[in-house]
């Protein structure tokens, strides 16, 4: 799939696993901090263009597992000594809707085991109708093997690089 002229996801709900939220989250507070982060070290501003593109014009959804995930990862970045990246995901949660799920159901769910709540919230978006985009092999090929809509970013960044 290329991004370059096309913008496959508007008008698409669209949810992200942590690492790509991550990169949204850092790369919309500076493209330069992609580097600087630890989490987002595996990303490239070029990465966070090729993801910008890629949602522009859809309906971003994440759940508060997603969020609370994302915000452990965070509290260790730090910029001029500030929580530059709460900071961002602050901003983030003002603007992008959650669809809660009871941790009571996620556990329940099949991938709860082998996967983790974070990603069971996901693959439950994704039954409700959400695109996920990952960079997590696993859960994408389970998601995938489900006949849900995912998206494993890795194929978008190594087809951007030809």
């Amino acid at each position: 799939m290329s991004v370059k002229n096309e913008v496959p996801l508007k008008n698409k709900l669209v949810t992200l696993d942590c690492n790509v939220f991550l990169l949204y989250l850092v790369g919309n507070l500076d493209k330069k901090h992609i580097s600087l982060f630890k989490r987002t070290q595996i990303f490239t501003e070029e990465d966070f263009e090729i993801l910008s593109l890629l949602i522009k014009g859809s309906q971003l959804m994440i759940s508060p597992n997603v969020a609370t995930e994302a915000s452990n990862l965070l509290e260790s970045y730090t910029f001029d000594k500030e929580k530059t990246g709460l900071i961002a995901l602050q901003n983030a949660c003002q603007l992008i809707p959650e669809m809660y799920e009871s941790s009571k159901r996620l556990s329940n769910h099949e991938t709860f085991f082998k996967y983790g709540l974070s990603d069971a919230s996901i693959a439950n978006l994704c039954q409700a109708g959400a695109v996920a985009i990952t960079v997590d092999f696993p859960l994408y090929g389970f998601l995938s093997s489900k006949n849900l809509k995912v998206i494993n970013f890795n194929h978008i960044r190594g087809a951007y690089l030809l």
